[in-house]
């Protein structure tokens, strides 16, 4: 065992080797949970891709499941946007408010410097919890009750064979 001692002390006195560590820890609870999360969605995206081709593969009246389609997405546009900011205003240079990615991103800067993170990367981070916090119940919603019934009326509709739909 050794321990390891700073070469020289900076002008300002950084956070305990502690806190810094429940600080990091925090950071990476964080991101572990929303890749989960950004997972579900990215495969729920796919899925509604897949379903619409699948729909219409199908010789029954499309109008019904497609409006379950499309609500889905947009459901998961307003996820996108409050994940990443509008595209559209990406586009034309316009400022978004902050979104999750973007308190998240201050939060991960608090792990890079010699300081410790600061009163506002641990704000940023308490900033990003909650944002994700608010849209858990709908990304759950998404993926575990909206994707399955969508999926079961094409079934029934009798819609071919969809990526991902298992052997039964």
């Amino acid at each position: 065992a050794f321990e390891v001692n700073p070469i020289r002390k900076g002008v300002l006195e950084g956070v305990s080797y502690g806190e810094f560590n429940t600080y990091f820890e925090s950071v990476k609870a964080l991101v572990n949970e929303a890749a989960a999360y950004e997972d579900a969605l990215s495969m729920s995206a796919k899925k509604l891709k897949d379903f619409e081709e699948a729909l219409y593969r199908t010789s029954t009246d499309p109008q019904a499941i497609l409006t379950l389609i499309t609500e889905a997405k947009a459901t998961l546009t307003a996820l996108d946007k409050q994940i990443e900011g509008s595209p559209s205003k990406s586009i034309v240079g316009e400022r978004n408010p902050a979104s999750w990615e973007d308190h998240l991103g201050v939060a991960l800067r608090g792990i890079s410097t010699t300081y410790g993170p600061t009163p506002l990367h641990k704000q940023s981070l308490s900033i990003a919890t909650s944002m994700l916090g608010k849209m858990k119940a709908d990304i759950q919603a998404l993926s575990d009750h909206i994707i399955p019934t969508i999926e079961t009326a094409l079934k029934k509709a009798g819609a071919p064979y969809i990526e991902g739909q298992g052997l039964k």
